[in-house]
């Protein structure tokens, strides 16, 4: 690029003690200007080593943040990049990341870039499994890396700390309604460590928190086109969940989950096989015959284990939906009381009585 933007880099993290050291290391590697970036680490509390370990290297410490969501805007807050570049705390970046994120924001058009990830294997059969699912179905757009111009972050408001979960494929949608381009840049790696992989029923709670905190995604997703009746919103949310390529494996795991896990959990992995082969076939190392039936196995436990997260979310989002109603008829009910009270007052003071009628 002729001119070299500076880049800010946020990093929320809470009791990363096991992760962060390798995380900012990878950051402070990059083949990038030195003087053209910066390292925020947001803090949400930790109660382990985690900002001690942080101390030692030279990055900006702020505190703060409730959720992931929250975080980030307050790092953004704390920040003076004109590019805003988000990971975690369990990530690893490779040392040409920046370099190779940078370069698409050279159109105008394009309001972020998303790069590519790879799950770190750690030597269990989930991390195995989590990588050859990335590789097959990701193009890019999760927090875990992706950069945004600040300009159209801050246009759109920045994250919805409302959400704990799926804040970063809001925000991403709500660029997309903008009318900017979010491009995937596969060369721009990173890759994901977390502890959930290292075996398989943590990954899948995960998987069951994933789902039910998904729900108010969703539900905010689904409103904004109603109420909006944007023809952008529409096609863009049409385009997400198009069943074409690669997409086929995304959209019907998803909506096994919302409907009939067990039923339709094969066909999306049908769909979504010759994608998944690929992946396989980039890793010589793999017995192509023996990983695809634990694939298998393994795609249907998740599309099971996220229909029941899903459903768990969606009562939950209708209880906290019916109590703000009733809620909301309590305090109406109430302020009719107030006014009738004060109406038959205004009655009261208004009428004559009989005796003072007859004299005048």
């Amino acid at each position: 690029m002729r001119n070299i933007p500076y880049i800010s880099i946020i990093v929320p993290a809470k009791n990363e003690e096991g992760q962060i050291e390798r995380c900012i290391q990878s950051l402070l590697a990059q083949e990038y200007t030195k003087d053209k970036y910066e390292i925020i680490v947001v803090d949400g509390g930790s109660s382990d080593n985690t900002l001690k370990i942080v101390r030692e290297y030279p990055v900006k410490i702020v505190n703060g943040g409730c959720n992931p969501a929250e975080a980030r805007n307050i790092g953004v807050a704390h920040s003076r990049g004109e590019i805003l570049a988000f990971t975690d705390a369990d990530c690893i970046a490779t040392p040409d990341w920046l370099k190779n994120l940078v370069p698409k924001f050279e159109t105008k058009a394009v309001g972020g870039v998303g790069g590519g990830l790879r799950t770190l294997r750690i030597g269990s059969m989930v991390s195995l499994l989590a990588d050859i699912t990335t590789q097959a179905t990701y193009r890019g757009f999760i927090t875990s890396n992706v950069a945004y111009r600040r300009d159209v972050f801050e246009d759109v408001g920045g994250f919805d700390s409302r959400l704990v979960c799926g804040e970063d494929s809001d925000l991403w949608l709500r660029i997309l309604d903008r009318g900017y381009e979010v491009p995937f840049e596969q060369k721009a790696v990173v890759y994901h460590a977390p502890i959930e992989n290292r075996a398989i029923l943590p990954n899948l709670k995960k998987e069951f928190w994933y789902a039910k905190s998904d729900v108010r995604l969703f539900a905010k997703r689904i409103g904004t086109i109603l109420k909006r009746k944007n023809k952008v919103a529409v096609r863009e949310s049409w385009r997400i969940i198009k069943p074409t390529g690669t997409n086929a494996a995304i959209v019907l795991l998803f909506v096994s989950s919302a409907l009939q896990p067990v039923i339709l959990a094969v066909p999306s992995i049908l769909l979504g096989i010759k994608s998944i082969k690929r992946a396989i076939i980039a890793m010589p190392y793999i017995n192509e015959k023996k990983i695809i039936p634990v694939l298998v196995c393994y795609y249907g436990v998740q599309s099971v284990i996220r229909g029941c997260g899903t459903m768990v979310g969606m009562a939950g989002y209708l209880l906290h939906s019916f109590q703000r109603v009733v809620l909301h008829m309590h305090e109406s009910s109430k302020k009719e009381q107030i006014l009738l009270h004060k109406h038959e007052s205004s009655e009261k003071k208004q009428v004559i009585p009989v005796e003072q009628r007859r004299t005048t």
